[in-house]
């Protein structure tokens, strides 16, 4: 009857080793997955960013081209885009905090939900 019962315990013991073992697994699987997720949304927003800036700084010098034709003068393109940008730079310090930093904020946050 002890042997039984000691065999029993064993086998428990496994049994218990065995599934704590697969779960150790599991949680190292669910990070790695995790990690994956979120390294792959943080590569696609940069690239998305970079792409974004491409496209801007290429607006504004065609803006700057097609204004130097209409007002005649470079120099005069060159200050109206000029201003623009230090308007939009001003604009964005103010209302960063709503514009850019609880942006982010948000974004982290629902990454690591």
């Amino acid at each position: 009857m002890n042997n039984k019962i000691l065999e029993e315990l064993g086998e428990n013991y496994h049994y218990a080793k065995t599934i704590v073992t697969h779960e150790v697994e599991l949680a190292k699987l669910d990070m790695v997955e995790t990690s994956a997720t979120i390294a792959g949304k943080l590569i696609s927003a940069t690239l998305l960013v970079l792409l974004s800036f491409i496209v801007l700084v290429l607006g504004f010098i065609v803006a700057c081209i097609l204004l130097a034709q209409v007002l005649g003068s470079t120099l005069y393109a060159l200050l109206v885009v000029g201003g623009i940008l230090i308007i939009g730079i001003v604009i964005l310090y103010f209302f960063r905090e709503s514009l850019i930093i609880n942006p982010v904020i948000n974004g982290f946050y629902k990454l690591f939900k």
